[in-house]
């Protein structure tokens, strides 16, 4: 596995302030003083990030960028600028950094303290592989930290394999916490089962480990689809856990590299998990403890996007991997809408109100434009997802085949995804709404209703 960082600085002041931080958090690292030192020990050696000084010379920083991009485009790239001044003397706005491919920033030697957290965050979530198994069991033991730092996790949504990868905590009251797993234990389900018995429904664990649980859930995934014995619900659960996860820390985080590499992954194993059951209706009667409100609406939207996909003649993996990614992303325009609307549906709004929601598609695309490894596709999916056949949507007015053909399977995927939801409906009741509904079918492609409806059929 790697876990080597390339530090490069014409001075120590890299190596000095977050070398000890690599090591203490498991890693190793190299240091250069020039940038031709650098471009040369980045073709020699595979580390997966390299936090570069831009006062560095004999190849500026730039040049060692567009070589990176060039030999290694997979590898993060962090920028140390000394002072504030310094960095204001580049003139750089976020916009050009994404363009660079820069995954974030560090100013000064305060900038840095957080520097080695936010680099193995963003770009190697998947520690958890080393974490060395024992049979040991921890005592249980009360903790006293503040809730911000924790993220919350269903009970019956716990997917651990022998070893526990982080700690585990159940939630007491206001700040305190009890640990009941300590990363490396033995994974004892009895333990968990002791709690289910005493009606606790979620457990805990620091949100710093958020990217290493969505990691290892995106693998147990890719292992669960080849199981024969395991159920199409079961599957389908942990799809429904890994997007919940993705989508809050793009809530929280923003959009990264490591972040949007896990939501191709996941795209695939819905493209994978749908394609490889032909019994489709069943997957979804199976569902039996389905329930809506438990569901992020970007799960819905995604599943039933990568679902008409599976039944429409031209779709492909390929599409499947589109409106998946865009699925999850379509709605990313609302985080700039204020707290109010959030909460309100269009029905609910006024005038003015309803003019800065129907904005949201174009702000979701000036979001994503920041962000070279999101491609075109996807963005003009998340830009027309509200486009209607008749013209009657928004932000355009677009009609029929103006319409871009990925973001109508959005749409369709969108709005079915809010009956269920907002109905409290199950998937073939929701359907049937959908469908009798005159007004609903109307405005939408008959093609992409057909693809929803086969789903249950089962058939092509």
């Amino acid at each position: 596995m790697n876990s080597k960082i390339l530090l490069v600085s014409p001075d120590k002041v890299l190596e000095e302030n977050v070398g000890g931080q690599i090591i203490e958090t498991g890693y190793t690292f190299s240091v250069v003083k020039t940038g031709k030192e650098a471009q040369k020990a980045i073709y020699d050696e595979p580390f997966f990030s390299v936090l570069l000084d831009v006062t560095v010379q004999n190849y500026s920083f730039i040049e060692v960028v567009r070589y990176i991009k060039c030999v290694k485009p997979s590898l993060g790239i962090f920028l140390y600028f000394p002072t504030k001044e310094v960095f204001e003397d580049f003139d750089f706005t976020k916009k050009d950094l994404r363009t660079l491919g820069i995954s974030d920033v560090f100013i000064g030697t305060t900038g840095l303290a957080r520097a080695t957290k936010t680099i193995c965050d963003i770009c190697h979530s998947d520690l958890w592989k080393s974490v060395t198994k024992s049979n040991k069991i921890s005592e249980e033991e009360e903790v006293t930290e503040a809730d911000k730092k924790f993220t919350r996790l269903v009970i019956n949504e716990l997917h651990m394999g022998g070893v526990t990868i982080f700690d585990i905590y159940i939630r007491l009251k206001r700040d305190k916490y009890i640990k009941i797993f300590q990363k490396g234990d033995f994974f004892d389900a009895e333990r968990i089962e002791k709690y289910k018995k005493e009606s606790v429904q979620f457990l805990y664990f620091k949100t710093h480990e958020r990217a290493t649980y969505i990691n290892f859930m995106n693998k147990v995934l890719s292992k669960a689809l080849s199981s024969k014995t395991m159920g199409s619900a079961k599957k389908l659960d942990l799809i429904k856990v890994t997007s919940e996860k993705i989508f809050e820390s793009i809530v929280t985080e923003g959009i990264n590299p490591r972040l949007v590499g896990e939501t191709q992954n996941l795209c695939k194993s819905m493209h994978a998990n749908i394609g490889a059951d032909t019994g489709l209706t069943k997957l979804l009667k199976d569902f039996k403890d389905f329930d809506p409100e438990a569901y992020e609406h970007a799960f819905l939207v995604s599943f039933f996007a990568v679902l008409i996909c599976q039944n429409l003649e031209w779709g492909s993996e390929r599409t499947s991997q589109i409106v998946g990614l865009a699925a999850i992303l379509h709605d990313i325009g609302k985080l700039k809408l204020g707290d109010e609307l959030k909460l309100m549906r269009p029905s609910e709004m006024n005038p003015e109100q309803l003019k800065s929601y129907e904005s949201h598609p174009l702000v979701g695309l000036e979001i994503l434009q920041s962000f070279p490894q999101i491609k075109e596709p996807v963005k003009q999916v998340i830009y027309q997802h509200h486009e209607l056949v008749d013209g009657s949507g928004f932000p355009n007015s677009l009609t029929g085949i103006r319409i871009y053909p990925l973001a109508k399977i959005v749409n369709v995927a969108d709005r079915y995804a809010h009956i269920i939801s907002d109905h409290k409906l199950d998937p073939l009741a929701a359907l049937k709404k959908f469908v009798r509904d005159r007004e609903e079918v109307r405005c939408r492609d008959p093609e992409i209703m057909k693809a929803l409806i086969m789903s249950f059929i089962g058939k092509k």
